[in-house]
């Protein structure tokens, strides 16, 4: 039995806000409770952010090269999205490509593929909200997959980053070390304070990071860098696979 070493970064996040009580004077409700009720949110979106940036930097990792299926720069038809290209991109698993379960993509990518009539929408467990489906894969778009600029046949063309994965295929974690939310309030200048922070592991399983961050945890640009990162398992125990197409 050979076993080999993954590793996970830990993230660490800070993020301050602060009201003066004239603030809310002038709004007529109460600045520090509207900040308050939208910190969830923040944080949920920083979060993605992590995810984006470290799958962004894991597959440009030269030991990755083989699980991505990249079209983008070919001319005509053959670089834009296609039921073919999204099965190719699928099977780079080989026969663990059943593990897939879900798949990542920008809303640009998305109304591809409805026009091309391929996405089913399922009702939740209400029968209220849908779910966008693909082949039975939970669809999850985020604009946050930012489309990169490309040369093809002389013109600029956007080439858009689409991700398989498979059930586990990211490993997450919060640490309770940190005190999360603080409130401190500054009498003289009648302004209250909200701090918080957090701490995690959010990382592709079977893609190592080998990076030494400047700071003390990795910037969402050195989780974006392919030279922080390398493949550690068999390629096929990597639940992820990435697909680089444009939409038109």
């Amino acid at each position: 039995i050979v076993a080999n070493k993954d590793v996970a970064a830990i993230h660490l996040r800070g993020k301050s806000w602060s009201a003066n009580d004239l603030a809310s004077l002038l709004a007529g409700d109460d600045a520090m409770e509207a900040i308050a009720a939208r910190v969830a949110n923040y944080w949920a979106a920083r979060k993605q952010k992590v995810l984006v940036k470290s799958l962004e930097g894991a597959f440009k990792a030269e030991s990755m090269k083989d699980s991505v299926h990249d079209i983008s720069a070919k001319e005509g038809e053959a670089g834009v999205l296609s039921a073919d290209a999204m099965l190719d991109a699928m099977y780079l698993l080989g026969d663990a490509y059943e593990s897939i379960t879900g798949i990542m993509m920008h809303s640009y990518v998305m109304k591809k593929l409805a026009k091309l009539d391929l996405i089913e929408n399922e009702k939740d467990s209400n029968g209220n909200a849908t779910i966008p489906m693909y082949m039975g894969k939970r669809v999850i778009v985020d604009d946050m997959l930012v489309p990169a600029d490309i040369s093809v046949g002389g013109d600029t063309k956007k080439a858009y980053p689409i991700y398989f994965f498979g059930a586990g295929a990211v490993a997450y974690n919060e640490g309770t070390q940190l005190e999360n939310i603080e409130t401190d309030r500054d009498k003289a200048e009648g302004a209250d304070y909200i701090f918080t922070r957090y701490q995690c592991t959010m990382h592709p399983r079977g893609i190592k990071w080998i990076g030494t961050p400047a700071g003390v945890t990795p910037t969402n640009a050195e989780l974006a860098d392919g030279a922080n990162w390398q493949l550690a398992e068999d390629r096929k125990n990597v639940a992820i696979t990435k697909l680089i197409a444009r939409v038109d």
